[in-house]
């Protein structure tokens, strides 16, 4: 590489780092508006895709614990990070995915020592959903098409009572809070909140049946119930 070019180099690596930290800082500033964030951040000590898992855009893989009232909100940290540009490649114009997404759950022992809320289901569930996403790539489309989505999962160990005969786990993504924001501003783009809410068996049934229209029915009745995304456990 020549003198211009490394120095070109230097010039949009400085800017990428600089646009990082602002995402990380934005959206941990949003998130001490709706609790108390927590100082750490669950992570791993090998990052997956060194093992051949699935990379996300600065290839940070990381999720925040918020305490909130009566509940606890995880979110995950980095989807919406921008893309680590390779070799002279230049800054791609958006935050990552364009969104991350959002579990809040009223179960007392989300409070614990992280290290045994990382086996949680709850946030087993929004760290699959999180590998999901980074995975498609396109979910975000998905969700501007369609307003709300379901998901399934067959190693979730979801709570008695939202498991269905065969061990499936399903979810709506997307519905709508009244306290937490829709979409956030990063350095970039304005980027998607997702909520995450787990489904009982008779509520997947139900989307099985009668798909986008059952979807959009189960969103509206959460809110008429006044649970809105809340998974009250």
């Amino acid at each position: 590489m020549g003198y211009f070019a490394d120095l070109k180099k230097k010039k949009r690596d400085k800017k990428f780092d600089r646009i990082l930290q602002q995402s990380i800082k934005s959206r941990e500033e949003f998130w001490k508006t709706v609790g108390e964030l927590d100082n750490y951040v669950l992570t791993h000590l090998i990052n997956p895709m060194f093992l051949g898992g699935v990379s996300w855009p600065a290839n940070r893989q990381g999720f925040l614990r918020i305490i909130k009232g009566n509940s606890v909100v995880f979110a995950s940290d980095g989807l919406s990070d921008p893309f680590y540009p390779s070799g002279e490649e230049e800054i791609q114009p958006y935050n990552g995915y364009g969104l991350e997404f959002y579990l809040e759950c009223d179960d007392p022992s989300l409070r614990g020592e992280l290290d045994e809320v990382k086996n949680h289901w709850a946030f087993d569930l929004i760290y699959q959903i999180s590998q999901n996403a980074a995975s498609r790539g396109n979910m975000l489309a998905h969700l501007e098409k369609y307003s709300v989505l379901s998901m399934e999962f067959t190693d979730i160990k979801s709570p008695k009572g939202y498991l269905t005969e065969n061990g499936v786990t399903g979810v709506l993504l997307g519905v709508v809070s009244p306290e937490i924001k829709t979409a956030i501003d990063l350095p970039l783009e304005s980027v998607r909140l997702v909520s995450i809410i787990v489904l009982t068996p008779e509520q997947l049934d139900y989307v099985y049946q009668y798909g986008s229209d059952a979807r959009l029915n189960l969103s509206e009745e959460f809110k008429k119930a006044g649970t809105h995304h809340l998974n009250s456990i």
